[in-house]
This record gives C-alpha cells, structure tokens and sequence, in this order.
C-alpha cells in the first residue's frame, strides 16, 4: 500500500512492463480497500443493531462478507428468539396475573383473558367455550366473544363433535387452519364481513380433562411462537377453569353446608323453644294436678268430714260421690255401694220407689227440701233434711244431682223456743208504752211491738217479723249505719249498750235513750238482741252516745 500510494505521489518510476503490473496490483488494492470500507460499515451496522442493512458479496470467494452475513444472521435469530422468550415471559406474567384472580367470575376471567389475548396476539377475534353439564349432557357454552376491541353479546352452545370446536373438544388436539372454508365465520368489522386468513382452535386441557375449547382467527398467518404461546396459555386457563369449579363447588358445598346449619340452628333453636314450652306445659300440667289432687283431697276430706250425708249422681242415677258417714249408714243397713254403682242395683226396691221421683225432680232442674221426722231408740225426737239440687255444667246442662242431708234437731228446738218466746213477748210487750224490737244473730226481726213499729212509721219505716233489720237504715248516713252495726256486734258478744241520741218530738229535740242488751236461753246462750226503751232489761249498760243524725 505504501508503493502503491508513493507512485500517485511520482515518488515512484517504473518501466512500462512493470507500470501494468503495478496497476493492475492497485486496482487489486482498490477494489480490496472497497470491500474492507464495505464490510467495516456493514459490522458498524451489525453492532448497531441494524441487521436488515445493505451488503454485497465481492464475488463468490468473498470469505469475511459470507463470515458477517453468517454473523449477521445468528445475531439477527438471537435476537428474534430472545424477543419471542421476552414476549413470551412478558405475557405469561400477564396473563398469570389475570387467572390469580380468585375473587372474580368464570366469565368475568374468560373477558378479560379474552380480551387481553387478542390485543396481545395482534389477531381480531377471539371466542371462548367452557364445558357444562345441561339436561345430563354435555355442552359448549360460548362464555365471551371478544373482536375489534369491543366484546360481543352472544349466546351460542355446541355439542362435542360438532363443527371444529366441538371436533378439537373430543380429540384434545389443536387445529390451525389457513384454507377457510366458505360457510366458516365471517369476521365482521366496521369495512364489512370477510373470511378470516387464519383459524386457531385450541382445548383447554388440564390433568388429561377437557375443560373447553379457545377459538382465535385472524387476516394473518398466526407465528409458531403465537400458536405455542396460545397452546400454553389455554392449558393455564384450563387450570384456573378447574380451580374456578372446584372453588365454585366448595363454596356451593359450604352455602349448602351454611344454610342446613342454620336450618339445623333454625330447627334446634325452634326444637328448644318446644321443648321449653312442653316443659313448661308440664310443669304446669303437674302443678295442676297438684292442685287438683290437693282440691279432690281437699274436698274428699271435706266430704267425708262435714256434718250429714253427701249423694252425688249422673243422669243415668250412677252413683259418683257417697261421703263416709253415708256410707257407714249404707253398711249398717247391709247396702253395699260403689261409685258408679246404679242406685238401683244396691238400694231396695221399696226404698228406690220412694227417692226415685225426688232424683228425677232433681235431674229435671228443681231445688227443694225434704224434712222427716223420727224417734230413736230412746224416744227422742230426730229431725232430718234433706237439700235436693242439680247439678249443671260451665254450659248450664244439667249432669247430675246432689242430695245433702243433716240433723237439724237441735235447729228445730232452738226455732221452737224462739216461736214460744216470741209468744211470751208479744203477749207481754204487745201493749206496752215502751218500744220493743227483737233480732236474731243474723239481724232478722223476731218480734217488734206496737210502740215500736208506731216510731219507725214516723220515719217511714215498716217494721214487720221476718225482715232484715239492714232494710231499716237504708237511706241513712254511712256512720249511723256503722255505728248500729258495731253495737249489734257488741251485744251479740254479751255486752250492754245504753245509746243515748237527740230525737224530734213536737216539733223540738230532746235526748233519748235506748237500751241494748243480749237475750239469752235458758242455758244462758246468747241466740239474739233486745233493743228497748225500758232501763230495767239492762243492769250495767255502757253508756255511748249515737252520731247526731240517729233520731
């Protein structure tokens, strides 16, 4: 080179032999110096990362231009594989980020995977079908439709076998298609409907299981490293599809679980609450039927303790309550009763002739009183009586009838004397100018001379044997009243009253005095009142005076 650039310079001379060679040696050093400065800017190209630069071999035998074309071309697939691994590792991430979404829907992952997938592959529409189970069959229901950005609102269902999804379904194999067939589908876009260029179908397999199947076409050829990438995504999804169902399952399994546990809470709780009421329905039932026993012990023993006889009996004169002392008169006659005995089964027939018609005026909802009179063996008199009623229930139907008997003997004697008594009063006291009035212990008047009753006519009042001596302060003030009352009380209880009060007489008022005292029987038992004008009937009386009204 540096002849070469010495003889430019006229440095250098040679004879004309010589001259040719020299020249032909400097258009070999031209044309090699063109070839070094092409394939220095052809490596500055290379590194640069322009490996679609210019270059032209010098002739077959150009050993350093074929050596940076072979460089040129691994570098340039070097660089193609690491960005499809790049593009591959990026959209695994991405979409790995999308099926970690455990909170969202089947369809709401298969949208979004959709529409991710079909902007990441560049391609323009997509499709989804997962498999379910319908009226015990299986089928392809179509979850999302995703094209030219937008998702589409399809409802559409294929059997396994049927078309190509259906077909990829069962087989578990995918198929890409560049020959389409006319009667394919049509992508539509904002330019009109046209065949698609390329078809991916792909199943999403899991565990050897078939989940569903993704179906993508596009205008383009689809690139291996897309078909593989969609191949491993689908598997991918496949698995979340599995966890989804699984998930879906569990929480069915658990909302299940969830509402027979609060069916079961509900029902325990409801069962509680019975058991609660029927224990408390039982207690009850048994503090009534202690209160029950405790009363038909009660009664019982008021019954068979009370003074005369009790006879109780339904309508079909089955006997239903005999007290002891009536049954011990039974067994002295040689009767032997039961309860629900037929009155005419033990009692004889001349006796049943004669109580029969006092049942049946019972049973027939009369009230009324026997009374029978009899010597014992000591020739004293006996007087018996005998109550007669029905018995009705809540209702007011008559069920039955009670008979009840008892002594009144010495009832009888008592009312006898009184009778004679009152005799000897009246025909004593009937014309005296004092006032006479007598009462017995339930304030009945017994007897009332004339000079009495002439004073209570004063003041209105009506006095006659028989009533009540209440009647004759009806119309007078509380405290005359009570005050009345407590004196009669007193006397009943042996005392001696000398009531002093103002009266009315010609026109003016004058103080008056009355005498209340106890009669007595002979034996000196207290069977009544005297209430007198006359002070030699009363030998200590405690003087009291009466409210200014009592006249």
């Amino acid at each position: 080179f540096r002849i070469v650039r010495e003889q430019e310079a006229g440095k250098l001379n040679f004879k004309k032999s010589s001259l040719r060679e020299f020249n032909d040696l400097k258009s070999e050093y031209i044309s090699l110096a063109d070839v070094v400065q092409s394939s220095t800017e052809f490596s500055r190209a290379i590194e640069k990362g322009n490996y679609d630069a210019p270059f032209e071999l010098n002739g077959k035998q150009d050993k350093l231009g074929n050596a940076l074309i072979s460089m040129r071309d691994a570098l340039k697939n070097m660089k193609e594989v690491e960005e499809r691994n790049r593009w591959i590792s990026e959209g695994t991430a991405k979409f790995s980020t999308i099926l970690r979404d455990t909170h969202a829907s089947l369809e709401e992952l298969s949208d979004r995977l959709l529409s991710e997938l079909v902007n990441y592959l560049g391609i323009n529409q997509g499709g989804l079908f997962i498999a379910e189970q319908k009226h015990g069959e299986t089928v392809l229901r179509m979850v999302s439709c995703y094209a030219y950005e937008r998702r589409k609102f399809l409802k559409k269902t294929i059997k396994p076998g049927e078309g190509l999804a259906g077909q990829v379904f069962l087989e578990k194999e995918s198929i890409y298609l560049t020959d389409i067939p006319n009667d394919y589908i049509h992508i539509t876009s904002g330019l009109g409907g046209a065949l698609p260029s390329a078809v991916l179908i792909v199943p999403l397999v899991h565990d050897e299981k078939v989940f569903g199947v993704m179906e993508l076409a596009s205008f383009k050829a689809f690139a291996q490293h897309h078909i593989d990438f969609s191949e491993k995504l689908a598997e991918l999804f496949a698995s979340t599809v599995s966890v989804v169902n699984i998930n879906e399952q569990t929480k069915s399994l658990l909302e299940s679980s969830q509402l027979q546990s609060e069916e079961l809470r509900s029902q325990e709780e409801e069962l509680r609450q019975h058991l609660e009421e029927l224990a408390a329905t039982q207690e009850e039932m048994q503090r009534n039927q202690r209160q029950v026993a405790e009363n038909e012990n009660y009664l019982s023993a008021l019954i068979d303790n009370m003074e005369g006889t009790l006879f109780a009996y339904d309508t079909d004169f089955r006997v239903k309550i005999v007290n002891n002392a009536l049954q011990k008169r039974f067994e002295q006659r040689g009767w032997k009763c039961e309860i629900d005995d037929r009155i005419h089964d033990f009692l004889p027939e001349e006796f049943w002739q004669v109580w029969k018609p006092n049942y049946e005026r019972t049973l027939a909802g009369e009230t009324f009183t026997l009374r029978g009179e009899a010597y014992d063996e000591k020739g004293e008199l006996s007087v018996n009586e005998s109550l007669c009623y029905p018995i009705k229930d809540n209702k007011g139907s008559i069920i039955g009838g009670v008979a009840f008997s008892r002594v009144v003997t010495e009832r009888i004697k008592m009312e006898n004397r009184i009778n004679e008594l009152t005799a000897v009063l009246g025909e004593v006291f009937s014309h005296s100018d004092e006032s006479f009035l007598i009462l017995d212990r339930k304030m009945n008047v017994l007897f009332a001379n004339e000079k009495y009753a002439e004073t209570a006519a004063l003041n209105g009042k009506e006095v006659h044997p028989g009533m009540n001596a209440l009647e004759l302060f009806e119309g007078v003030a509380p405290e005359e009243k009570e005050f009345w009352l407590s004196t009669f009380q007193s006397v009943l209880d042996g005392g001696e009253k000398e009531v002093r009060f103002m009266k009315e007489a010609n026109g003016e008022l004058a103080e008056a005095v009355c005498y209340c005292c106890p009669v007595r029987d002979a034996e000196g038992m207290i069977w009544g009142a005297g209430i007198t004008s006359d002070r030699s009937f009363s030998s200590d009386p405690e003087v009291v005076t009466a409210p200014e009204s009592v006249g």
